[in-house]
């Protein structure tokens, strides 16, 4: 489990020998401003453009090693606005067999606010050879979301589970899966996840319990991944992510998606 970190972390640790940090967002936000050190990886290129489903294992163990990562580096991810790349990030190490992924609990917004040091010269990474073991306990396939005994949870908006947004299919969600929309779980003032209490609260009203068979999925993984982090964060043992999510499902014929009825 990726393991939830703040700055004093990094203060502690950022001379450690196999250390990597990660800016998980795009290059434009990267060159405007970064925690010394930190590499560039956009969570945008572990996904194929076309299809947007996450690359064949040996792609991804490729595109992280050219920024410096293996199986021995500590790796520290960090994000801005809304924790979705560094939560798909971190859920794509891990599921590739890294074991040393850890998350940053506050966006770099806050790190600029407290006026730590901030640069805009790229790192340039030395390449590295990425040995995988991928993992078959977090990833959900097609035929395991069909089944009744797990517990769907839809990370999308409300609006889109809903059917009041604009993107299609309209009006459908995974037949049975619950809302519990990725903004939810964010923290205010800068922070990834709310307090534990508040997010043992949120998940308690949705009906799902520690024992559940738990897949999170949205439209294609990352917001899905925001879930995945906080089911994990709060000691949830059966999580699975359906990385190729509602866009997948909603592609073949005769597959159920409920209409939401609207509320009496």
């Amino acid at each position: 489990m990726a393991e939830l970190i703040d700055f004093s972390w990094i203060d502690r640790h950022k001379e450690d020998t196999g250390l990597t940090i990660v800016d998980s967002r795009p290059p434009i936000k990267y060159l405007q401003g970064h925690i010394p050190q930190a590499v560039n990886l956009p969570t945008s290129k572990v996904f194929d453009r076309g299809t947007l489903e996450l690359l064949p294992f040996e792609r991804l163990a490729g595109i992280v090693g050219d920024v410096g990562i293996d199986e021995d580096s500590t790796v520290v991810i960090c994000d801005d606005h809304d924790g979705q790349n560094e939560a798909m990030l971190a859920w794509t190490l891990e599921l590739l067999g890294h074991s040393r992924v850890k998350l940053l609990s506050s966006f770099i917004t806050r790190w600029i606010k407290e006026n730590r040091t901030v640069s805009y010269r790229p790192t340039k990474p030395e390449s590295r050879l990425m040995r995988t073991k991928p993992r078959g306990d977090m990833r959900a396939s097609f035929g395991e979301i069909s089944g009744e005994r797990v517990r769907l949870v839809d990370l999308r908006s409300r609006d889109e589970f809903e059917g009041k947004s604009a993107e299609r299919p309209e009006s459908k969600h995974l037949s049975g899966a619950v809302s519990l929309p990725w903004t939810s779980l964010l923290g205010e003032e800068d922070q990834l996840f709310r307090p534990e209490s508040q997010l043992e609260t949120l998940l308690s009203e949705t009906g799902l319990g520690r024992d559940d068979q738990i897949v999170t999925y949205c439209s294609f993984g990352p917001r899905a991944a925001v879930g995945y982090a906080a089911f994990q964060q709060l000691g949830f043992k059966n999580v699975k992510l359906y990385d190729r999510s509602f866009q997948h499902w909603a592609k073949p014929k005769g597959l159920s998606m409920d209409n939401c009825l609207p509320s009496v």
